[in-house]
C-alpha cells in the first residue's frame, strides 16, 4: 500500500501517474507532496519478506529503506544489508519497527517500481522507501 498525499493508502497496482503521494522529508522531519512521474512493472524471481508478511520489497541491491542502526544512526541502506535488530522507520506514527526476521522467497512475482518528482522517497506500508537506484546491476532480482 502506497500513501497518498491527502493520507489514505492503496494498493500500488491502483496507483496511476499524477497521484499525488507523500514523500517525509527527513532532514526538516516535514511531510511534503510528490507526483508520480512514472510506474513500471516487471517480473521478479524473488522478494525480500520482512518480519514474515509484514513488508515484501524486491531489489536486493537497488532498494534501499530507511533504517535506525542498533548503534543509534539512522541511513538509507540496500536490502541485501538488512539485519535482525535493525529498525525500519514509520513516519506516519513517528516510530521505529524491529526487523525480527528476514527472507527471501522465490517464484515468479510481478514488482511495481514508481518515481516521483523531485524527490526520492515514498512511503510504502508505512515504511520509509527510497526509490531504487537508476545504475544499480541487480535489475530487480534477489540474489
Amino acid at each position: 500500500e502506497i500513501t497518498l498525499y491527502n493520507g489514505s493508502e492503496i494498493p500500488v497496482q491502483y496507483l496511476h501517474v499524477g497521484d499525488e503521494v507523500l514523500f517525509y522529508d527527513i532532514v526538516l522531519h516535514r511531510f511534503v507532496k510528490s507526483h508520480v512521474v512514472s510506474i513500471s512493472v516487471s517480473k521478479v524471481s524473488g522478494i525480500i519478506d520482512i518480519n514474515n508478511g509484514f513488508l515484501y520489497l524486491s531489489g536486493w541491491d537497488d532498494q534501499s529503506v530507511f533504517v535506525l542502526l542498533r548503534n543509534g544512526t539512522e541511513k538509507w541502506i540496500v536490502l541485501k544489508d538488512l539485519k535482525n535488530g535493525m529498525k525500519l522507520f514509520d513516519p506516519i506514527d513517528n516510530k521505529w519497527i524491529e526487523i525480527i526476521n528476514i527472507s527471501i522467497r522465490t517464484g515468479s512475482y510481478k514488482v511495481y517500481d514508481i518515481k516521483t518528482d523531485n524527490v526520492n522517497n515514498y512511503i510504502a506500508h508505512r515504511i520509509l522507501i527510497d526509490v531504487k537506484s537508476l545504475n544499480a546491476s541487480s535489475q530487480n532480482n534477489v540474489k
